[in-house]
Order: structure tokens, then C-alpha cells, then sequence
């Protein structure tokens, strides 16, 4: 048997109401006189993977899954003789649709503002703010009663409905005053409130409503957000003079305010010999740049949440003890390690045509077969079969401070010069195993037979 009829899914249909009779025909479908049973056992129903059935000794009833949408699913019955052989039919539907319907309501308040990245604060300006409210299967909700509650009893609420697709009307300030609610009906794209509170403080937006579930009883699906309103915000970001620090090459800037933008507010610094501008990082609650050695200006503008801002500068020196810079200048000379070296092997990622000469030998950098001890994972001396050129060579140095220091020797503690005199610091690994360098350093590396030594620039 296959049905064409129209049929939903997450709906209970009754299929066997009563019980199974069966009964022999001859065959033009005429029942055989006295032959007609009542079957109440050794009979078997299976279903395919997007039908539920269920039989509960009184009734029969069988649920198409959502996934069933589009498709047909197939319901086998299947009888036991007394002789042990089995008879079969199938009842197949042919058009099952996605019955489509809310199950949960979202309120969410990341609309019509500003959320920072960086701290998650959401642009609230002062008192008001506009929320959303949507079905979680993008349907229309009718009847969703919205209900605002404030921390303070006392304050004063307001909700205006902003004009959606499937509700022209526009409403403003029409809370009931016994519960500070409005019963209205939910946009199939969703609608929008403008909410106010003239007391700070956490003011919770409830929206609920009620659905029908499978078999046609009463479900209540809500939803449910909370905003707090901080008092009108009119204090500018500050800066003190010892939220401006260097230590180790790093510029670290600390300001100072609850609801910094942190995108709108700027930290440059600029070398006061080279006028080069670098724009500082927001890590961790401050702002931070890598420098070398030198005098910087800092200019910062500060902003926060509710457009207050204002602009400090500051001048700071790097280079002190405790920069690798100053390590490299303090310590003299280095003996050159090796060279890196630039080579085409073939069938090889180019980031990894490298050797590195030493003591008379060639190693291929990240080759088969190498360990994880070393930063580079070299092969074993392949002098015999490679002769590397001489172009885009690196002579490398291998650091010697103590752990902690800015100089400190281990897997990366490694400082590259080319020809120029450029160096750069190893500063780890990416995942695909190509190296991650400093910008070029503040210092003019020397190179003198197999030594090299350091100056500022």
C-alpha cells in the first residue's frame, strides 16, 4: 500500500485502532466463510529509519522525524503462520512534510549595537538598549507575553516594538501596571524592542508563549535575558604615569576605565629617531608593542562605551638592562654557529629548502625521519649528495643566558644575520612547522671571519 496523502512530521497518527484481523480470501478477494481470526500474537512491525511506531497493547500510533521531510518511509507487517511461514505487507507514505513550529524563544541583545571583541562589553548607552526576540525554528509566535523585571521595584520601564515584517503595529510604553508586561506576537524573522530603565541596575526580559507538541497538548517554550544598566557613564579613560611601563622590549600601556572601547581606542608609538608609527596590541586588559632599543612617544586616545574620550602622551626610553638587544651589545663577541643556507630539494615545501653548514657538514632542516630535540629537526649530514650556494645565507648564533633572561639559551634561543647585518630572533613554530621570527632587531650585527658581534643602531 503506498499513501499519497499529505502527512506531518512530529505528529502521532493512529494506524491500528483496533486489533489485527486476518482472515483467507480466494483470489478475487472474497473471505472464505469461517475463516476470519483475530491475531493478537506472532506478528512484528518494522519501521524504516524515519518512522517511530509504537503499539501499546490498546492502540497503534507511528511519528515521522524531521529527517523523514522529503522522502517516504515504510511500515512492514509481518505475520507468523502456524507452519512457521511468514506473510508481509507494507504500507508506505509517499509526501511527508516538515512540520515546522517553535520549540524555544531567543532573547538576545546583540542587536542594533556593539559588542567588543576584546571584552565582551555590549555598547548599552546609559539606559536603553534594543533587544530581539525570535522563535528558535524562525516561526511565527502568536500570543508571546514579554515581561521586563527590574532589580529596583521603583524603576521605571519602557518597551517600544519597532515595526518587523509580519507586524506593522508600533507600540510605546504599553506595559501592563500590574506586571510590567504586553502580550503580542513574535516576527517569523524575529522582532525588536527598544528597552529602557531610568534606575541602573539588571533588568531580565522573559518572552513566553504556548505550542502544541506531538500529540496536541499545551507546551509553554520561553526564553530569557538579562541586561545590566550601569549609572549614566560621563568619566573619560585616564592614564597615570605608571600605567606606561618597558620592560624587557615591551611597551606595556594600562588604562583605565570599566567600558573601554577597546576598538575605538588607539595606542601609537613611534620612534622619535626613525618616525616609524607601530600601533599597540590589546592583551589581557593593556595595550602592548615590542620595541628595540630607543626613545618612544606614545600618543593615546582613549574611548569608551558611551563616547567619552581623551588623549595623553608619554616618552619612553628602551634599552635598559634586560632587552636582547642590550644582551647582544653587552656580550661581545659570538662564535658563529653555523649557516643557514638557502636549497632546492625537490618535492619539498618551499619554507623548508634549507640547510644548515656546520663543522664541515650539511644537514636538511625538517627532513624525514629527524626528532623533535632540536627547533629545526635535522637530518643527518647529507654533504656528500647536497652543495648549497651561497645566496640568502644566515649566520647563526646560538644565545647562552640563563633561563628567564632576554637572552636565554634552549629550542629557540637562536639570533639570524644575513650579510646586511639584519637580525632577527627565532621565536617559535607555526603548526605546519614553519618558523615564526621577531621583527628585525635594533642592533647592526658585525660579521668578522667566524665571529660576529653587536651595536646598536
Amino acid at each position: 500500500i503506498t499513501s499519497t496523502d499529505k502527512v506531518l512530521t512530529g505528529l502521532f497518527y493512529d494506524i491500528f485502532t483496533d486489533d489485527i484481523e486476518v482472515a483467507l480470501t480466494d483470489m478475487y478477494g472474497n473471505q472464505v466463510s469461517g475463516t476470519k481470526e483475530i491475531i493478537s500474537k506472532d506478528v512484528t512491525f518494522t519501521a524504516t529509519d524515519g518512522l517511530e511506531f509504537d503499539n501499546d497493547g490498546v492502540e497503534s500510533w507511528i511519528k515521522f522525524k524531521d529527517s523523514a521531510a522529503g522522502g517516504s518511509e515504510t511500515l512492514t507487517v509481518s505475520i507468523t503462520k502456524d507452519d512457521g511461514s511468514i506473510v508481509s505487507n507494507t504500507i508506505t507514505w509517499a509526501n511527508i512534510k516538515l512540520n515546522k513550529k517553535n520549540s524555544a524563544l531567543i532573547v538576545t541583545d546583540n542587536v542594533g549595537g556593539f559588542i567588543d571583541p576584546n571584552t565582551g562589553i555590549f555598547d548599552v548607552v546609559n539606559s536603553e538598549v534594543i533587544v530581539k526576540i525570535i522563535g528558535n525554528g524562525n516561526q511565527k509566535q502568536s500570543s508571546t507575553k514579554i515581561t521586563l523585571s527590574h532589580a529596583n521595584k521603583d524603576a521605571k520601564l519602557r518597551l517600544v516594538k519597532v515595526a518587523d515584517l509580519d507586524d506593522n503595529n508600533r507600540y510605546d510604553n504599553a506595559l501592563s501596571g500590574l506586571d510590567s508586561s504586553i502580550t503580542t506576537s513574535i516576527a517569523s524573522s524575529g522582532s525588536y524592542y527598544i528597552v529602557s530603565a531610568d534606575t541602573a541596575g539588571d533588568l531580565t526580559i522573559t518572552a513566553t508563549s504556548t505550542v502544541k507538541d506531538a500529540k496536541d497538548n499545551d507546551v509553554v517554550i520561553s526564553g530569557t535575558h538579562t541586561i545590566t544598566f550601569d549609572a549614566i557613564d560621563l568619566a573619560a579613560p585616564m592614564v597615570v604615569e605608571t600605567g606606561v611601563t618597558v620592560s624587557n622590549g615591551t611597551i606595556s600601556v594600562d588604562i583605565i576605565d570599566d567600558n573601554l572601547d577597546t576598538i575605538k581606542t588607539t595606542v601609537v608609538i613611534t620612534d622619535v629617531n626613525d618616525q616609524n608609527p607601530m600601533s599597540a596590541t590589546y592583551v589581557d586588559g593593556k595595550y602592548i608593542a615590542t620595541v628595540g632599543i630607543g626613545t618612544y612617544q606614545i600618543e593615546i586616545h582613549g574611548v569608551d562605551m558611551a563616547g567619552n574620550a581623551q588623549r595623553f602622551n608619554f616618552t619612553r626610553s628602551s634599552g635598559v638592562s634586560g632587552t636582547l638587544e642590550s644582551a647582544l651589545v653587552a656580550y661581545g663577541s659570538y662564535v658563529i654557529d653555523g649557516k643557514f643556507v638557502s636549497h632546492d630539494f625537490k618535492d619539498v615545501d618551499g619554507a623548508f629548502d634549507w640547510v644548515y653548514m656546520t663543522g664541515g657538514k650539511v644537514y636538511q632542516i625538517n627532513a624525514p625521519g629527524s626528532t623533535d630535540t632540536s627547533a629545526f629537526k635535522w637530518s643527518g649530514d647529507i654533504s656528500g649528495t647536497v652543495t648549497p650556494g651561497t645566496d640568502n645565507a644566515f649566520s647563526m648564533i646560538k644565545l647562552t643566558g640563563t633561563a628567564g633572561s632576554a637572552d636565554a639559551a634552549g629550542m629557540y634561543g637562536w639570533v639570524l644575520v644575513n650579510a646586511n647585518g639584519d637580525t632577527y630572533k627565532l621565536a617559535g613554530a607555526n603548526e605546519d612547522g614553519t618558523f615564526k621570527f621577531s621583527k628585525a632587531l635594533y642592533v647592526k650585527g658585525t660579521i668578522t671571519g667566524s665571529n660576529v658581534s653587536f651595536a646598536k643602531r
